[in-house]
């Protein structure tokens, strides 16, 4: 009775560890007395287990009755059963806490762990409150992410790590969704579209924005100009559209007459486009081209905005206050008819003034003039003197007959009168002793008014024979 098991530890003083027998017939290692009988037992702490004397056993912890061998394993970091191990084999008895089963805790035993019952939960377990976001139910209460604020919260918008970013505007969660905030400073969102954010860079200078040959910005809404301020022109635009750069009109007629007609000024912004219509400016309505409406309306001194008018390519008549033409290449039509002119840019009345900047003028081929009418008559000038008389051709050597005309008539006193011209020539000598022939009529003058030609010259006398006398 006073043997102990020696298999695992040494026996105590007075002991020597002995192969011995048990009721089973098994043949186990024991601490049995050196002297062969055992004493009284020296029990310590009252179990029935000593390490001297006739005990229920050898105790391996006489100060504690909880251990002793066969004594039932506790939870208490002890070898209760003195079989050298501690907390081995248990079973949580009933009055062991319950765990937390829920979430993350699911499946959660209670453990002897360090002398004591505990539940053993994962590390995701988050007892005070949840701290990740992580669509669990990190403290066990049944709520998955109920400490975060999932309904504006944009790095956990709606649900855990769904984040609201957008591209330099600052990110807010409303009611669980994402929205576009504010656009942070140098950036403006013109498109309205979240996809970009604030996708315009641009530093604000100036509210009142008016197009400028530097083409500045300076109200930051996208255009050289404000948008507010004009009506927008381009060729496949609509004239029954509302002018806007997401409709504009089609003619620069068109938009000229609805600045006219606004409440407040306006100006018109054209597009590079060729419009083949002949304007008339209205007082104080500014037209504007050079830009590109494919291009979100930007302006470049690439873009020309061309107006192919008719002979009078562009017309100001009678502006009453100052008006602009700014980058616009005006181009007129020839001219139709004979002696018909064609004008640039037609200008009359008016003490407004018209200021043309940046622009190109063009006019087209005017026409010649009709033939003019033939001058009147003047008045007959006087009659040429008369010729020399016949010559007679029968003297030998005379060289031929040619008889000098009469005088020029004289001029009539109208100026635009001119002299007559020469006399006629004599007449041919007669023959066989006849006259001669009449002269020819004198020549007419030349030049308007000139005065009939002379009279006729005389005729030759009979004409003398030569014989010879032999």
């Amino acid at each position: 009775r006073c043997a102990r098991d020696c298999s695992r530890t040494s026996c105590p003083q007075g002991y020597i560890c002995t192969e011995m027998n048990d009721d089973g017939g098994e043949t186990t290692a024991q601490c049995i007395p050196e002297a062969g009988t055992c004493d009284a037992c020296v029990d310590g702490d009252g179990d029935g287990y000593g390490n001297r004397g006739e005990c229920l056993g050898l105790d391996c912890d006489d100060r504690d009755a909880t251990v002793h061998p066969g004594a039932p394993e506790l939870c208490d970091l002890k070898d209760n059963d003195c079989d050298a191990f501690a907390d081995e084999d248990l079973a949580a008895p009933p009055e062991a806490q319950d765990c937390l089963s829920e979430g993350v805790c699911a499946g959660t035993a209670p453990q002897c762990l360090g002398g004591g019952w505990l539940c053993n939960y994962p590390f995701s377990y988050e007892p005070v409150a949840e701290v990740s976001c992580d669509g669990l139910d990190n403290d066990c209460d049944g709520q998955m992410d109920e400490d975060w604020m999932l309904q504006d919260n944009p790095d956990h918008c709606g649900s855990c790590n769904t984040e609201c970013r957008y591209f330099a505007a600052i990110p807010l969660c409303v009611e669980g969704k994402c929205e576009q905030g504010p656009c942070v400073e140098g950036f403006w969102d013109l498109n309205g579209d979240p996809a970009d954010g604030c996708e315009y860079a641009c530093e604000f200078q100036d509210e009142d924005d008016r197009p400028d040959p530097e083409f500045i910005d300076a109200n930051c809404d996208g255009i050289d100009g404000t948008i507010e301020d004009a009506f927008f022109v381009s060729r496949r635009g609509d004239d029954g559209a509302p002018g806007t750069p997401e409709a504009p009109v089609a003619t620069i007629r068109r938009a000229v007459e609805m600045a006219a007609s606004a409440d407040r000024p306006m100006y018109v912004i054209a597009s590079n486009d060729t419009f083949e219509e002949t304007v008339v400016l209205r007082s104080g309505v500014h037209v504007h081209g050079g830009y590109n409406e494919a291009d979100d309306w930007q302006r470049d001194e690439g873009f020309e905005t061309v107006l192919a008018g008719g002979v009078r390519g562009l017309v100001a008549d009678t502006l009453s206050v100052p008006t602009l033409l700014d980058r616009v290449t005006v181009q007129a039509a020839a001219a139709e008819q004979p002696g018909g002119s064609s004008y640039g840019v037609w200008v009359s009345g008016g003490d407004g003034g018209l200021t043309i900047q940046d622009s190109r003028i063009v006019a087209g081929e005017g026409r010649d003039g009709i033939p003019g009418r033939a001058g009147l008559a003047g008045h007959q000038g006087g009659p040429g003197g008369a010729g020399d008389g016949g010559c007679d051709d029968g003297f030998v050597g005379s060289g031929g007959c040619n008889p000098a005309r009469g005088s020029a008539g004289t001029s009539a006193a109208c100026r635009f009168s001119a002299a007559g011209g020469a006399g006629g020539r004599g007449g041919s000598p007669g023959t066989g002793g006849g006259s001669g022939q009449a002269g020819s009529a004198g020549l007419a003058g030349q030049g308007v008014g000139a005065g009939a030609g002379g009279a006729a010259g005389g005729g030759a006398g009979p004409r003398r024979h030569r014989q010879d006398c032999g």
